[in-house]
Order: C-alpha cells, then structure tokens, then sequence
C-alpha cells in the first residue's frame, strides 16, 4: 500500500468528513481513491456532466450540484460513501454549497450511522 493510500486510508478512518487533494492528475487521484474505498460507494460529480459513474466516467444523471448532494444526503441513507466533487473550486464562496457541505460533515463526525466522505 503505497504512502499516499495510506495517508487518506487514515484520514477516512478518523472520519474527517472533507477531504481536499490538490493535484493536476484525475487519473491518479482516481486511482488512490479506488485504492482507499474499501467498502464504500464512490459518487462522482463535475459541473460539465452533473453525476457520472466514477468508474467509466459515463453521464447517469444531468443535475446541478446542490441537486446532487441533497440526493446523496438523504436522512434515510445509511450507506458509506465517496461524495467525489471534482472543478467544484469556483462554488466554494456560495452560502448554498458551503451549508450543505457543513451538513455532511456535521452527520459524518456526530451521527453513528453516518460515513461520508467528501473529497474535492
């Protein structure tokens, strides 16, 4: 396992709820993702094609952000997962995206039943 799996392997295990990988390489970021998801669902999200399958990269849903983490922060969704939000840089100064990324991880560091992790 190489270091940098690990390093996120024990972010995730701590349960630090947003997770910022700066790097110029999807592919790579993919890749240490995939290495650290054991046991969770990975959910990708970029502004040209709203949510798409993290793996084949393929459009399952048009939608805009606020749309798409209120679908994966519903209160009866029990499910660990990946929340991946890639050229999301631009939301980050709008009161609507920084709420619902408090709410998330607010559940995910004081709810039992909750284990999400948000990675940008």
């Amino acid at each position: 396992m190489s270091k940098a799996v690990q390093q996120l392997t024990a972010y995730i295990d701590a349960q630090r709820p947003i997770i910022y990988i700066h790097h110029f390489d999807f592919a790579a970021v993919d890749r240490l993702i995939t290495a650290a998801a054991h046991g969770f669902a990975v959910y990708e999200y970029n502004d040209a094609n709203g949510w798409i399958d993290f793996h084949s990269k393929q459009q399952l849903r048009p939608m805009e952000m606020a749309d798409f983490l209120t679908l994966l922060d519903s209160e009866g969704d029990q499910e660990p997962k990946f929340i991946v939000l890639k050229d999301v840089h631009f939301h980050l100064h709008k009161p609507e995206f920084i709420a619902r990324l408090k709410n998330i991880a607010h559940k995910t560091v004081y709810s039992s039943t909750s284990a999400q992790t948000v990675v940008l």
